[in-house]
């Protein structure tokens, strides 16, 4: 079984990335909106998903504010206390913002606690519906709906909760990070039986989503030097600062299959209005 889905891992990548590029559309330069508002529910996931994208943005004269829904505290939390990883993130986050000429002014953080989001669920509504009403965004970025994080998860649900009582249409552009940990963009994982076929199951399930959520793309192949630059300056994710192999780094998640995915020739995301109504309405753009 191992070598059957080896042996397809490729042909089937080479295959799904066909499929999105005959479908999506690409987001032109007259689309580019004048005002955006990012959320990410973790300092790196802005740059992961949608790092190209900010830095087209930027070239296109577009003012750009980016807002950190939790503090990341947990990232590192065998090495480095919670209160000092909160600070390291932050800094982070400023330097590689700052490298894409993104002002300090432009760059918010909510500091809500890492895995106590859901217990701030109401009070992250309400700091959301504040930066909505001094941004007055046209459109928005937030992290894919079945992005397979919880706290992305309830990033998603946080911004749409409060675009529901922001009440103007607006355009949002839900970016994946790690939806694309899943076969065969990464290795299926070593362990029981039980558990590789619940990781291929929700794989499979990944890849239907894949070709019926995603339906529009930005070009960034002239961005992805620069993108990278600026992931780099995310140190505690992107290097040990403790020379441990148990301090973890994306390029650890798959042996780096991972972090490839987000180097393409093209950005994607699942795109649409949103319409304030008593039941949420979502049309395609």
């Amino acid at each position: 079984m191992k070598n059957l889905l080896d042996s397809i891992k490729k042909p089937l990548r080479d295959f799904v990335r066909l499929l999105i590029r005959m479908r999506i559309h690409e987001i032109e330069n007259a689309d580019i909106p004048h005002s955006v508002l990012i959320f990410s529910p973790h300092q790196d996931d802005e740059m992961l998903g949608c790092g190209g994208t900010i830095i087209k943005l930027q070239k296109c004269g577009s003012k750009i504010n980016v807002v950190f829904i939790t503090d990341g505290c947990r990232s590192h939390k065998k090495f480095i206390s919670e209160d000092e990883m909160t600070v390291i993130r932050e800094e982070e986050a400023i330097s590689s913002l700052n490298s894409l000429k993104i002002d300090n002014d432009c760059i918010h953080f909510m500091r809500l606690r890492s895995g106590k989001l859901e217990e701030n669920y109401a009070n992250g509504i309400q700091i959301v519906l504040e930066h909505l009403n001094r941004v007055k965004p046209e459109e928005v970025f937030i992290p894919y709906i079945r992005d397979n994080h919880h706290e992305h998860y309830l990033t998603n649900r946080i911004v749409i909760s409060a675009l529901a009582q922001y009440q103007n249409v607006i355009v949002v552009n839900e970016y994946p990070v790690w939806f694309w940990n899943h076969w065969p963009w990464v290795n299926i994982p070593k362990g029981r039986i039980r558990q590789r076929l619940k990781f291929f199951l929700s794989s499979l399930k990944a890849l239907f989503f894949l070709s019926l959520d995603f339906g529009h793309y930005v070009n960034v192949i002239s961005n992805k030097d620069l993108k990278r630059s600026a992931l780099d300056k995310y140190k505690s994710q992107m290097t040990r600062l403790y020379p441990d192999t148990n301090w973890l780094t994306l390029n650890d998640v798959s042996n780096g299959k991972f972090l490839k995915c987000f180097f393409r020739d093209y950005e994607i995301f699942r795109r649409y209005k949103y319409i304030p109504k008593k039941t949420m309405d979502l049309s395609d753009v």
